[in-house]
C-alpha cells in the first residue's frame, strides 16, 4: 500500500498511473502464463486418464 501525498497535480497523478499501468499488464501476462501452464498439466493429466479409460 502506498501513501500518496495530498498536494499531487493531475499530471503527477496521470504519469503515476501510466507506470502503474505498465507495471499491472506485466503481472496480468505473467498470471495469465500461469494459468496456460495449469491448464496444459491438467490437460495433460486428463488425457493420461482417458487413454486408461477413466
Amino acid at each position: 500500500m502506498q501513501n500518496w501525498r495530498l498536494d499531487r497535480t493531475n499530471a503527477q497523478i496521470i504519469a503515476q498511473q501510466k507506470i502503474d499501468s505498465v507495471e499491472k499488464a506485466k503481472q496480468d501476462a505473467e498470471l495469465e502464463r500461469l494459468k496456460a501452464e495449469r491448464r496444459a498439466q491438467f490437460k495433460k493429466v486428463n488425457d493420461g486418464l482417458k487413454a486408461w479409460g477413466i
